[in-house]
């Protein structure tokens, strides 16, 4: 998932070109499965990285990155995966505040959309529990305020209430 798009998606294949198996036969049929709008997106996509596009998302998704950890750390939480360099930071919650159903339900009312991580977990939903997901490839002003309401809203189910 190179630019999130919600369910506009399109299959890549990478393949050697010293394979003598017909690779472009067999998948010229989910090519005609792409819409064209699809493609076209895609190929606006592609030139854009290669005008300085894919700097500019790496610094944006690093900088959106940081101010969710800050505000996570302000009240006590860590990102899951710290390191990680895809568009979305998983936050852990660890194990004795509100898990992310009770905390999306209370973003939610303060008009915060974030991912509960139950569903990702499908073979063990309850672990999924103690995550929830933000998506970082928002205007960093956007993400900075919703970090900011997350950290809020968390603090007001957990801190202050213990």
């Amino acid at each position: 998932k190179l630019w999130p798009t919600h369910e506009l998606k399109l299959g890549l294949l990478a393949f050697s070109e010293r394979t003598a198996l017909p690779i472009d036969r067999a998948f010229s049929e989910s090519l005609l499965a792409a819409s064209p709008v699809v493609l076209q997106l895609v190929k606006r996509f592609a030139e854009d990285w290669e005008n300085g596009g894919y700097e500019r998302s790496r610094a944006l998704l690093d900088r959106n990155r940081d101010a969710v950890r800050q505000a996570a750390e302000s009240v006590g939480l860590a990102l899951a995966d710290p390191d990680s360099q895809i568009s979305v930071a998983r936050i852990d919650l660890g194990r004795g505040g509100p898990d992310s159903a009770v905390l999306h339900k209370e973003l939610l009312a303060r008009g915060l959309h974030v991912l509960p991580c139950a569903p990702f977990y499908w073979a063990d939903p309850d672990s999924g529990l103690r995550y929830i997901r933000v998506s970082l490839a928002r205007p960093y002003e956007v993400v900075s305020a919703a970090a900011r309401t997350l950290a809020e809203a968390y603090r007001h189910l957990y801190v202050d209430a213990t």
